[in-house]
């Protein structure tokens, strides 16, 4: 009885384990590339030809996106034969999660150009006024905390 609770106790932990390791991005990630437009339109005094190129960045990032999504993920199938495979594949879990770190950091790396891209559209002074409302933002929300 001891052993079969330990096992229970050993499987449902590692579900949680597994469970964090392959979990979706938190949205707040996708929300920083919001923010930034919304905060450049509405705090600084951009040109209507500005707020286009930007528009047409985030628009283009967004069809990048879609693609994608759009391509058949073997992942998902990948882990489901994983995990209903009868023994343990270190080799094959290694694999699995290698995949999906890659992917995270090509996400990154695709939302670090889109902003990099949108702060290439400001002037100096647009982006040094950027810099201090974020600063000023900052010190805000740790003042209240």
């Amino acid at each position: 009885m001891k052993n079969k609770s330990l096992l229970l106790s050993i499987f449902i932990l590692s579900t949680f384990v597994v469970s964090g390791v392959f979990a979706k991005p938190h949205k707040a990630r996708s929300n920083d590339i919001k923010r930034l437009v919304k905060n450049i339109f509405v705090n600084l005094d951009v040109t209507e030809e500005q707020k286009q190129e930007i528009k047409s960045f985030v628009q283009s990032a967004k069809e990048n996106r879609k693609k994608q999504q759009a391509e058949p993920d073997s992942y998902h199938s990948q882990m489901q034969e994983f995990l209903n495979n009868s023994r343990f594949d270190e080799e094959k879990a290694r694999q699995l999660i290698t995949f999906k770190q890659e992917n995270r950091i090509t996400n990154q790396v695709e939302r670090l150009k889109l902003k990099h891209s949108i702060m290439q559209v400001l002037t100096q002074q647009q982006r040094e006024h950027l810099q201090k409302l974020k600063y000023q933002s900052k010190s805000l929300k740790e003042s209240n905390n």
